[in-house]
């Protein structure tokens, strides 16, 4: 089973649109029973390896392009 790192980056990659931490959550949930906070540090941790962003304006996550760093 991927860990939580991987299966929220991978929710990630398969959303076309950016998504909040509970929405993120939710998908998460269909695979596996998990917490928020399990789900917050895995945000945090994609943030700081650069994999992600956090979009100010609406509080939602996206995948980093290439050009963004």
């Amino acid at each position: 089973m991927k860990n939580n790192d991987e299966l929220v980056l991978d929710i990630i990659k398969g959303n076309s649109k950016s998504l909040t931490a509970y929405e993120i959550l939710n998908k998460v949930q269909k695979f596996k029973k998990t917490q928020p906070m399990s789900v917050y540090r895995a945000l945090k941790n994609l943030q700081s390896q650069g994999k992600i962003h956090k979009s100010n304006q609406n509080k939602s996550f996206l995948l980093c392009n290439e050009n963004d760093h």
